[in-house]
C-alpha cells in the first residue's frame, strides 16, 4: 500500500549507513506486518532485501507468511546452521523476492555474549543486502539491536503512552535513532 511505500521513502531519504532498520511493537503481529510490508516495499524497488524475525517467543513473521516451522535465527545463534542454509526466499511481486530469516522458537532470551555475537552476524548479513529489516519486540531491542535506526509501532487504544515514551527515551539514550512511529488502527493482524 501507499502507506508502506511512504515509510520506505522516508527511511531511504536518509538511509542508515549499515542498511538496517528495526521494527518493534509490543504486539508481535503488528511488528511483523509492518516490518514485512516495509521489506516488501524495498524488494519491489529492486533492492536485495533481508527480513529477519528476532522475536523468538512468538515467531510472528513465520506465522504471518505461513512459513513452515524452521530453526532459523536460533540455529544460527547456536552454530547449528549457517545463514545461507537458514534463509527462505519469498516472492513479493512480479519476479521480485526477498530473503526471510525466521526466528525459530526459543524460550529464553540470549545472554549478553550471545546477543553481542548475534548483532555482529546481523551486521555482516546486512552488508550482503541493500536493505535489512529486523522485526523485534521492544524488550529485545535492549540486548539485540543491530542497527541504530528504529521504527516503533503502537496500537491505538491499547498501547500505554507513558511506557512508550519511556521506551523511546531509553532507545535514544542508548544511541538509537527513532525514525518513525506507526499508529496501528483497527483489528490486530492474525497469524496461523
Amino acid at each position: 500500500s501507499d502507506d508502506y511505500r511512504i515509510l520506505a521513502w522516508h527511511l531511504t531519504s536518509v538511509w542508515p549507513r549499515d542498511g538496517l532498520v528495526t521494527v518493534a511493537c509490543e504486539e508481535p503481529m503488528v511488528a511483523a506486518l509492518v516490518g514485512t510490508n516495509l521489506a516488501a516495499s524495498f524488494a519491489v524497488d529492486a533492492r536485495a532485501t533481508l527480513l529477519v524475525d528476532a522475536d523468538f517467543a512468538s515467531e510472528p513473521v513465520r506465522k504471518l507468511l505461513e512459513l513452515p516451522p524452521a530453526p532459523g535465527l536460533v540455529a544460527v545463534m547456536e552454530n547449528r546452521r549457517r545463514w545461507s542454509e537458514s534463509l527462505v526466499p519469498f516472492t513479493v511481486g512480479r519476479s521480485r523476492t526477498m530473503h526471510v530469516l525466521p526466528s525459530g522458537h526459543r524460550s529464553r532470551a540470549p545472554g549478553p555474549a550471545e546477543a553481542h555475537a548475534t548483532v555482529g552476524e546481523l551486521l555482516r548479513a546486512a552488508r550482503r543486502h541493500d536493505a535489512t529489516v529486523v522485526v523485534s519486540s521492544p524488550r529485545m531491542l535492549r540486548s539485540l539491536r543491530a542497527g541504530d535506526d528504529v521504527v516503533l509501532c503502537i496500537v491505538e487504544g491499547e498501547s500505554r503512552i507513558d511506557r512508550f515514551a519511556r521506551d523511546v527515551a531509553a532507545l535514544i539514550d542508548g544511541g538509537a535513532r527513532v525514525r518513525g512511529i506507526v499508529l496501528w488502527q483497527g483489528p490486530r493482524p492474525r497469524g496461523n
